[in-house]
């Protein structure tokens, strides 16, 4: 099974911002790293928790307790 322990703080913080509806344009400009490198990460994320399509990664972050209103890491 797969956890939020697999994913990086990066990671973990794109998922996050995906959550509240970001596009990966605002993710970019949020955490200042250009649209490639969150592509890059999307596309790291979705590998890690087996899924292909953003809908189904917030969906799965639900699952796990992630909190799209207070952003933080389920302890």
């Amino acid at each position: 099974m797969t956890t939020l322990t697999l994913l990086t703080p990066r990671e973990l913080e794109i998922l996050q911002l995906i959550l509240v509806g970001y596009t990966n344009k605002a993710i970019a400009a949020a955490i200042c790293i250009s649209e490639k490198t969150v592509e890059f990460h999307l596309h790291n994320i979705y590998t890690k928790i087996g899924v292909r399509t953003r809908m189904l990664a917030v969906v799965w972050a639900m699952q796990q307790g992630i909190d799209p209103e207070t952003r933080e890491i389920p302890s």
